[in-house]
């Protein structure tokens, strides 16, 4: 049985569309999956109270608004004191199936680098943000070893990327516990 790679025009806007929508999510980041993961691991791995997890969201914040904020600095020292290191990995031209026609794929090629560019962009300088935080507070290379292990499992682990049914189930338990994330209506709606 033949692969199907031409898509029709509804496919492709689909997907278009729903790659603006992950760049659209991608500059809420601070209150989405990641969010929810690592206050999570947080919360329930490393007993966090909530005026901690609030210094450390509003540290994300202010990091985010800061424009000087060096991500290859923040990665070096990071690997240096930890040895966890953060890489980019990109897509490769054969994981797009688009279609035969060139001026598509040509199209579909060029959005998707432009969104994965700036999504992992934000995603990085957001999780260098926080572990930065982390050293900055006394996490020693174990602790931030086990966090950045916890968090690529929960990753790892996700179904359709940082969002999905699963954030929405922790999202549920923290604030069952008390710990309130501002999220995304598409978000809460999974639950």
């Amino acid at each position: 049985m033949k692969k199907k790679i031409h898509k029709t025009r509804e496919e492709l806007l689909h997907e278009l569309n729903y790659t603006a929508k992950c760049r659209r999510n991608s500059y809420s980041a601070s209150f989405t999956g990641l969010s929810v993961y690592l206050t999570h691991i947080l919360v329930f791995q490393e007993h966090w109270r909530p005026g901690q997890i609030q210094k450390l969201h509003q540290a994300i914040a202010d990091g985010l608004a800061d424009e000087s904020f060096d991500i290859d600095a923040a990665n070096a020292r990071l690997k240096e004191k930890t040895g966890v290191a953060f890489e980019v990995v990109k897509h490769e031209d054969r994981d797009i199936h688009v279609s035969r026609k060139k001026k598509y794929r040509y199209m579909m090629e060029q959005k998707l680098n432009e969104a994965e560019d700036e999504i992992c962009t934000y995603c990085m300088r957001w999780c260098l943000i926080a572990y930065s935080y982390l050293m900055d507070n006394g996490f020693g290379r174990k602790r931030i070893n086990r966090i950045s292990d916890a968090l690529k499992e929960c990753l790892e682990k996700s179904v359709s990327g940082v969002v999905d049914a699963k954030v929405a189930v922790m999202w549920n338990e923290l604030a069952a516990a008390g710990y309130l994330i501002e999220m995304p209506k598409e978000c809460i709606l999974q639950g």
